[in-house]
């Protein structure tokens, strides 16, 4: 009996990881209910062009991408800025902004310095101790490891447009090369002329710009402007 009742069972599918699942002897039969693997089963790899066979990185061509339209507009907007500031620097001292140029044919004290609107002449140079005492007077303080140096000098407006003088945009150089920037503000309280004098044209003004530089140091010569972009002229002293 028990035979029978075995033969008539009917015997139920094999799965992959049945404890009793057919080996390598078992019959055809019980090969046959054994499931596919599931790598059999997998799909092939989607791909799309510009990709590499792989499917899993794309080529360096098509990572080269153009530049976006919102990245150009960036870089422009950049670059309009840039030229508005510089523009607005050249109309503030009255002159359209050029590529500084070196300073001109060298001039004397007492001859005529010609730079864009203005011609300077250049009337004397006082440096050591009475000029320290000129600039105190009017409540400035020079330290003791440096002097002061007046230097008297003409503006003349020879063109047809007006134009305004800065004392800021006047340089003095020692023999070793160093430039020193006159003190606008007590070149106001000497002379009462102000840092930004408008000069008409063919008119002539008088400036004192004093410049403190190192103590027994001297001046060798002036770059005078007639405005921060221009090249400027330079006058031995």
């Amino acid at each position: 009996m028990a035979e029978n009742s075995a033969a008539d069972t009917p015997s139920r599918p094999r799965w992959n990881g049945d404890s009793d699942a057919p080996t390598e002897a078992g019959s055809q039969a019980d090969h046959a209910h054994l499931t596919p693997h599931p790598a059999a089963r997998r799909p092939a790899p989607y791909w799309r062009p510009g990709w590499t066979l792989a499917g899993t990185h794309k080529s360096a061509s098509a990572r080269k991408r153009p530049i976006s339209a919102r990245r150009a507009l960036a870089l422009l907007v950049g670059c309009a800025t840039l030229i508005a500031v510089i523009y607005v620097g050249a109309f503030r001292h009255g002159s359209t902004p050029t590529a500084p140029s070196p300073p001109s044919a060298t001039r004397a004290i007492g001859q005529t310095a010609k730079d864009g609107d203005f011609s300077f002449v250049v009337k004397g140079v006082s440096c050591g101790s009475a000029a320290n005492t000129v600039v105190e007077k009017n409540g400035e303080t020079v330290p003791a490891t440096a002097e002061e140096c007046l230097v008297t000098m003409t503006i003349t407006d020879d063109t047809g447009t007006s134009q305004t003088y800065f004392a800021g945009d006047q340089y003095a150089y020692d023999p070793a090369g160093r430039r020193f920037s006159a003190d606008a503000t007590a070149a106001e309280s000497l002379i009462e002329v102000d840092d930004d004098t408008r000069v008409n044209p063919g008119e002539t003004i008088t400036a004192i710009l004093p410049f403190q530089i190192l103590a027994r140091d001297t001046i060798a010569r002036l770059e005078l402007h007639d405005s921060a972009f221009s090249g400027g002229v330079t006058v031995d002293v």
